[in-house]
């Protein structure tokens, strides 16, 4: 700073930090719960899944259904595990014929929702929104 200005320049303080910022926010955050918002989309039928690792007691497992046909339509045991399960990578269907995006993938447990393009709908915002609010 001093080469800008005619006088010596020192450093007062710490920059601010992550920590520091989002203490200062009325209410802080608390994350969202992407496992437990695509569940409950998955449990209404907006979602479908048709490819899906999942955690089990002591292993992980992964499962890809023939002839693009759904989990929980078709494998109904399969889908009650894993709804009780931590979900890992999924390819999701979105059964809303209004909704211009045709699927979707997610690993929530480690906090991703991946999508091939936006939508200039809007319709990218309104899945990611649907599930963080209902979690």
């Amino acid at each position: 700073m001093s080469s800008y200005f005619d006088r010596a320049a020192y450093v007062a303080g710490k920059s601010l930090t992550e920590e520091t910022v989002l203490a200062g926010i009325a209410g802080g955050f608390t994350p969202a719960d992407l496992n437990k918002g695509l569940k409950k989309l998955w449990a209404d039928g907006y979602i479908e899944s048709t490819r899906s690792r999942f955690k089990k007691k002591y292993s992980t497992s992964s499962e890809t259904m023939d002839e693009e046909r759904g989990i929980k339509e078709h494998y109904p045991d399969l889908y009650a595990i894993m709804q009780e399960a931590p979900l890992y990578t999924k390819l999701f269907e979105v059964n809303d014929e209004k909704n211009s995006v045709e699927n979707f993938s997610a690993d929530p447990s480690h906090g991703i929702i991946g999508f091939t393009s936006y939508s200039e709908r809007g319709d990218t915002d309104a899945i990611i929104g649907n599930i963080i609010s209902n979690n």
